[in-house]
């Protein structure tokens, strides 16, 4: 059983649910403090900018429950954080909450991340960075293609799980990769009848992300080639009969 469980009300605020059958409204630790002054320590750790190296350049974050929003942009050894967000100009988007905004804080404040919040951000990450390059014009001529799709064998439901290091802290994530009317969609949850199942633990999900991302940025047909080869090696090591 999880020691505690939080759920999102219809107006947007954080409820902690705990194992005794109590709850209550999640509140920041650091009330007097915005988001942006939690994450200021981020840009001074060497190692925790080496996790986040690869992940993003430029990314716009949302925090739900307090309307803030914020800009981090990262550079080859350092990283700086803005108010606000210019949708033309990150690489993507990501919506989270003040409870998560804490955790990360109180992580940076021990110097390291630990395996189960780099997991967490994997998943935070996930869905917003599939989407960006599926939405984009070029890669998604590229990866709707005939050749790509016969080179790699495409499948139209894909079932996958996201492995958590630590079950009993943060459950496993589940996701259905489906492509649909000559669109790619990566949806939460499992829908339909796989076709695929591919189980992924933390290192192998950063692997395809920072992949995955490198080659959005080159924005080239031969590194999508390269990518699909790639791809095929990765998969091999994650798919499950």
């Amino acid at each position: 059983m999880y020691s505690q469980q939080r759920v999102i009300t219809g107006d947007g605020k954080v409820v902690q649910l705990n194992h005794d059958r109590t709850w209550a409204y999640y509140t920041e630790t650091e009330e007097d403090l915005p988001s942006i002054e939690k994450w200021r320590a981020l840009t001074q750790n060497p190692q925790i900018l080496g996790f986040f190296s690869g992940l993003f350049d430029k990314v716009g974050v949302r925090v739900i429950d307090t309307g803030e929003e914020l800009t981090c942009i990262q550079y080859a050894d350092s990283a700086t954080f803005h108010e606000g967000i210019d949708k033309n100009d990150v690489d993507f988007i990501v919506d989270i909450y003040s409870y998560q905004v804490d955790r990360l804080a109180s992580h940076v404040r021990t110097g390291e991340i630990n395996e189960v919040e780099q997991f967490r951000i994997l998943t935070t990450l996930f869905t917003p960075v599939a989407t960006a390059g599926f939405n984009n014009p070029a890669v998604g001529v590229f990866m709707t293609g005939r050749f790509f799709s016969c080179f790699i064998k495409r499948k139209n439901i894909t079932h996958m799980y996201l492995l958590s290091p630590e079950p009993e802290e943060e459950p496993d994530i589940h996701y259905s990769l489906l492509f649909i009317n000559r669109q790619w969609l990566l949806v939460p949850g499992f829908y339909g009848k796989p076709e695929r199942v591919f189980k992924i633990e933390k290192q192998k999900g950063l692997e395809l992300h920072r992949k995955m991302f490198s080659v959005m940025k080159a924005d080239s047909w031969l590194q999508w080639l390269k990518f699909a080869s790639w791809y095929k090696k990765w998969r091999a090591e994650v798919e499950v009969t």
